[in-house]
C-alpha cells in the first residue's frame, strides 16, 4: 500500500467534510445519501458496450452553495463497485473491481427541477479479483491503486429526491504487468451510472 497516497486522500476527505454548515446560507446546504446501479467497462481506446459489467454504487453527499441557489460544489464519499466483463478462448471473465471514490463537482442548476454535474473524481482500490484467474496467467497486484478521471452529469430533483445519470471517464492507466497484458495498454475505468438520491436537510 502507498501509505502517501493514502492519507493524501484521508486528508482530503476530512478537509472537504469537515466546512462548517453555516458557512454559507444554510437554507441552501444539503446533506444526503446517493444510490446508484453501475454500468463498468474498461477500455484501451475507445469504450466497448459488449464487455459492462453492472454492479452497484453507494456514496453520501454534501452540496454547499457557491452562489445563492444557482451554483454548488459538491464533494461525495463513497464505495463503487466496476470492472468489466471478458471473453477469452470460450470462457468467461469478470473482473471486479471495489473502489473508494471521492467525486469533487460543480451542480447548476435550480431547486425543484434539474442540475447538471460537472467535475472530476478520485478512486483508490480497496480489492480486486477476478473470476476463473487460475485460467490466466494474471496478477491482480498489478492493477494501480489510484485512479483519477473526468465525471458529468445530470438529475431532475423535487423536494428531498432526485433521479440522475452520471459518466465517468478515467484519465489513468489502471494496468501494468500481467495485469496490462491482459486488458491492453493504457486500459482505463469507464462506468455509466444511474442513481437515486435523498437529502435529508
Amino acid at each position: 500500500m502507498n501509505f502517501k497516497t493514502y492519507y493524501t486522500v484521508v486528508g482530503l476527505v476530512v478537509f472537504l467534510f469537515s466546512f462548517p454548515k453555516n458557512l454559507n446560507a444554510q437554507d441552501y446546504n444539503t446533506f444526503g445519501l446517493r444510490v446508484g446501479l453501475n454500468s463498468a467497462n474498461i477500455f484501451s481506446i475507445i469504450p466497448d458496450e459488449t464487455n459492462v459489467r453492472r454492479d452497484i454504487a453507494i456514496s453520501g453527499f454534501y452540496k454547499m452553495h457557491i452562489t445563492e441557489e444557482l451554483i454548488f460544489f459538491q464533494p461525495e464519499l463513497g464505495f463503487s463497485r466496476k470492472g468489466s466483463k471478458m471473453r477469452l478462448d470460450d470462457v468467461d471473465y469478470n473482473l471486479n473491481l471495489n473502489y473508494l471514490d471521492l467525486p469533487l463537482l460543480l451542480s447548476i442548476g435550480k431547486k425543484n427541477i434539474s442540475f447538471v454535474e460537472i467535475g472530476g473524481y478520485l478512486s483508490y482500490l480497496v480489492n480486486s479479483n477476478l473470476s476463473n484467474a487460475n485460467t490466466l496467467d494474471v496478477n491482480t497486484d498489478d492493477l494501480i491503486r489510484l485512479d483519477y478521471g473526468l465525471a458529468v452529469g445530470l438529475n431532475a430533483n423535487y423536494e428531498n429526491y432526485s433521479i440522475g445519470l452520471r459518466y465517468y471517464y478515467g484519465l489513468r492507466n489502471i494496468a501494468e504487468g500481467t495485469m496490462e497484458n491482459l486488458l491492453g495498454e493504457k486500459s482505463r475505468n469507464s462506468t455509466f451510472q444511474i442513481y437515486f438520491t435523498f437529502t435529508f436537510f
